[in-house]
């Protein structure tokens, strides 16, 4: 992988964001690589001329740094996985799961990270289509899951499941997560689905509390 210029995607609401962001700012303008920040994000800390509207962001950067949680690394992997481009992850505090490297070991893995002493992992991803009458409303890319909820309404949905077109089950529930390996430790497990390694390619179909004893998880293996 080439490294010539570095995008950053900040959660400024996570403690010692700031002061964190510059001195990855400063590690990365001292080994002379261009720097953008996603969006508008920089007039937080008064980097104002490193913004890059989202776009031009994705067309520039070799590598993006996301700061933050795994909110934060799975909104940069939507915007990465549209030009497949790598995600550094740095934690800013609390549980991250995703996000492995912490702020004391920061320029420590960016030093083996500009050295080429890493590997990238790949994990599979979720593309999903809304349609209406035939009519396509919305497509998303996620990491972990895709959750169809039944928002506010007060009963229980039933939810007609199809695999390659074929009909498997009609669960009666409040939902249905389906997810990817990677997303197997997050909401598809709160609701009753299995943990599975995230190196594998699979999809998880897992109801929210269903309404029968019988309606159990899909494990699906590519």
């Amino acid at each position: 992988m080439k490294l010539d210029s570095v995008g950053l995607v900040v959660n400024y609401k996570k403690e010692n964001t700031r002061e964190t962001t510059c001195r990855i700012i400063d590690w990365l303008n001292f080994k002379k690589l261009r720097v953008y920040i996603e969006g508008n994000m920089g007039k937080e800390i008064g980097k104002e001329e490193l913004n890059c509207p989202t776009e031009k962001f994705l067309k520039n950067v070799d590598l993006i740094i996301s700061l933050g949680g795994d909110g934060t690394l799975l909104r940069a992997a939507r915007l990465a996985a549209a030009e497949d481009i790598p995600v550094f992850g740095v934690n800013l505090g609390g549980l991250g799961f995703l996000t492995q490297i912490g702020i004391d070991d920061l320029e420590k893995s960016l030093e083996k990270l500009h050295q080429g002493r890493y590997f990238l992992d790949e994990r599979m991803m979720l593309s999903c289509t809304v349609k209406r009458r035939e009519k396509e409303i919305k497509k998303f890319t996620a990491l972990n899951d895709v959750v169809i909820g039944k928002g506010a309404f007060a009963r229980i949905i039933c939810l007609a499941t199809y695999i390659n077109n074929d009909y498997v089950i009609t669960y009666s529930a409040d939902g249905l997560v389906v997810s990817t390996s990677t997303g197997s430790t997050a909401y598809s497990l709160s609701a009753g689905g299995p943990i599975v390694n995230p190196n594998i390619n699979s999809i998880i179909i897992t109801p929210i509390c269903p309404h029968t004893l019988s309606a159990r998880p899909f494990f699906l293996a590519k």
